[in-house]
């Protein structure tokens, strides 16, 4: 009896389970309000471009979405990107993206940030936040955990175009005397990130793409201690690595204009430095031009619509 009355109970839970799970991943589309709606808004645009046109995929945190202007590559070379980051990915959260990149695109070149690499991780929380991803995949809600937001509260849409977000606003860093001061000192990279990181490059590898590890500039997130692992890093993985921190000079970064919250993240003018730059190196890469590919018609709307932005936001700027 009471077998039964537990199993009863098991089989209500899992129906409750997936009917809200359904309702979520229906309010995250209709209402992009919630930090989890982005998350899962970014996945479903890239499983919705067309098949194999993606040149260039882009994995990270935040650094990745607010430092690679998609559309200004397109406009000035005509590559077609699309970042994949997330707001305070995991490499392991990465590793299982980067599989479903696969099924649909065979991107020339794929662009890791690398702040993700630091983040605190060991072999035991880990697994249990690969579990946890799993268990996501299953059932949404626990992705979706504030979707009840979006029922009742009507939030602005956010600016999304191929991934890249657009942020207008300038907060500079106050002191950025210690920011990449030479140091010999070599910043440790947590085991597990570096297990997930080995199956990024290998999926990649096996899906003919080369990868590229790259540093955003931030005054927050990045030091010489760091350069200095992630140079080593790179080369025992055997793939090219760009920090845009010890190239400020050629990026033209300035930290009283050019960052969105005080170092940690680029703005929108901040990102057209550090895209123009990552740009030149993708120069090696032999990339295809798509502007005139009638293929690509949607980077042109698309493209549009962020000049249109950019306008606006311009306006804004001239009238501070």
């Amino acid at each position: 009896m009471q077998n039964s009355k537990w199993m009863g109970f098991v089989a209500g839970l899992l129906i409750l389970l997936t009917v809200f799970s359904a309702v979520s991943v229906r309010v995250s589309a209709d209402n992009l309000s919630s930090y989890s709606a982005r998350r899962n808004s970014i996945v479903r645009d890239f499983e919705s471009q067309k098949k194999h046109t993606v040149d260039v995929a882009v994995l990270g945190d935040s650094e990745s979405y607010t430092s690679v202007d998609t559309m200004r590559l397109w406009q000035k070379r005509g590559i077609a990107a699309f970042v994949l980051g997330q707001p305070g990915a995991q490499v392991s959260e990465m590793a299982r993206m980067v599989e479903r990149i696969y099924d649909d695109q065979r991107p020339k070149v794929v662009l890791v940030e690398t702040n993700m690499l630091f983040r605190k991780v060991n072999m035991v929380n880990g697994a249990e936040n690969q579990f946890g991803q799993k268990i996501s995949d299953i059932f949404p809600i626990f992705q979706n955990h504030d979707f009840w937001k979006a029922l009742f509260i009507k939030g602005y849409e956010v600016q999304k175009y191929n991934g890249f977000r657009v942020l207008g606003r300038a907060f500079p860093d106050a002191d950025v005397s210690g920011y990449m001061k030479p140091d010999r000192r070599v910043k440790a990279i947590p085991e597990f990130n570096q297990m997930m990181m080995a199956r990024i490059v290998r999926t990649c590898q096996d899906g003919g793409s080369r990868v590229v590890l790259y540093s955003a500039p931030s005054t927050k997130n990045y030091s010489t201690a760091k350069h200095n692992a992630l140079v080593r890093y790179a080369k025992e993985l055997g793939v090219a690595y760009i920090d845009l921190n010890t190239r400020i000079g050629r990026t033209a970064i300035d930290w009283n204009t050019d960052t969105y919250d005080g170092g940690d993240h680029l703005n929108y003018y901040g990102a057209v430095k550090a895209t123009d730059a990552l740009a030149q190196e993708l120069d090696a890469y032999r990339l295809p031009d798509h502007r005139q590919d009638q293929k690509y018609d949607y980077y042109g709307k698309l493209y549009r619509l962020y000049a249109g932005r950019v306008k606006r936001l311009d306006g804004q700027q001239k009238r501070v």
